[in-house]
């Protein structure tokens, strides 16, 4: 766990699974946490939901991205060359999937009603919208604002 890995135990199974998982994994939070999936996630709770997450996962997956690099490259600074760091990776990358599944469990739902109650505020306070016939009824186009149009400044000869 300790030792740093030769030139030729770079690209072992091990080291083939983890740099595939976490090249998939800094892509696909590159991509949520853009916004860039709306697609995946239509309902707005779940897409913020997600982007934090892949938040989270852009940082995890960024340094076992670096780990990895520091392996390959054969330099140790600071004894990250060693094995131990990529099994701290993948066990952290458990924890984020723990507390993704834990998080969605235990807070969609409020959020979701948070997010329903925000939305009726919204439509409550928005004017109500006028059609032509009350408009007409009420004495033209003009009549429904509250306040006179600003007056036009002239220039000065």
């Amino acid at each position: 766990m300790t030792t740093v890995p030769g030139p030729n135990e770079v690209f072992g199974t091990f080291s083939t699974i983890y740099l595939s998982v976490f090249v998939i994994g800094f892509f696909v939070s590159l991509v949520v946490y853009n916004g860039w999936a709306r697609r995946i996630f239509p309902n707005p709770v779940l897409h913020r939901m997600a982007q934090r997450w892949s938040g989270y996962g852009l940082i995890l997956f960024t340094v076992g991205l670096f780990m990895f690099a520091i392996r390959w490259l054969q330099i140790n600074p600071f004894t990250l060359g060693m094995r131990i760091w990529m099994w701290l990776a993948w066990i952290t990358l458990i924890c984020l999937i723990v507390y993704i599944i834990l998080d969605y469990a235990m807070n969609y739902q409020d959020n979701l009603i948070e997010y329903q109650q925000q939305q009726q505020r919204r439509r409550a306070n928005q004017p109500l919208a006028r059609t032509s016939a009350e408009l007409a009824r009420a004495g033209g186009a003009d009549s429904y604002r509250l306040s006179r149009p600003r007056p036009v400044r002239r220039k000065r000869k």
